[in-house]
């Protein structure tokens, strides 16, 4: 598949782990919207349920910054800096792509 200059990672403007942090942040009243952008494999494995307290155990406003979007077979691999406690912290998510949509992996 060749992506050319298009990045699916990139959404709405931002990036995907935003996307979803103003999702959640902006409507917590609805978070069962979020499973929409969960990969059906881990709803799946999971259950909605657990999906759902995942997303309510992560903060995910916390200030971050995409370094790197690398495709690895049908996933791709976001890696992000924050800075937690006064150090640079690297982390990263996996986004799995079903039917033209990117939906994040939950492992």
């Amino acid at each position: 598949m060749n992506l050319g200059w298009r990045n699916p990672a990139l959404c709405y403007g931002t990036d995907f782990l935003n996307a979803i942090s103003a999702m959640k942040r902006n409507n917590p009243a609805n978070e069962k919207v979020l499973l929409k952008f969960t990969a059906s494999r881990s709803i799946k494995e999971l259950g909605e349920k657990k999906v759902l307290q995942w997303y309510r155990e992560h903060n995910l406003n916390m200030q971050k910054k995409l370094v790197s979007v690398q495709k690895d077979g049908a996933e791709f691999v976001c890696s992000y800096t924050t800075v937690i406690n006064a150090t640079i912290t690297q982390f990263v998510i996996h986004l799995s792509l079903e039917n033209d949509t990117l939906r994040l992996l939950i492992r």
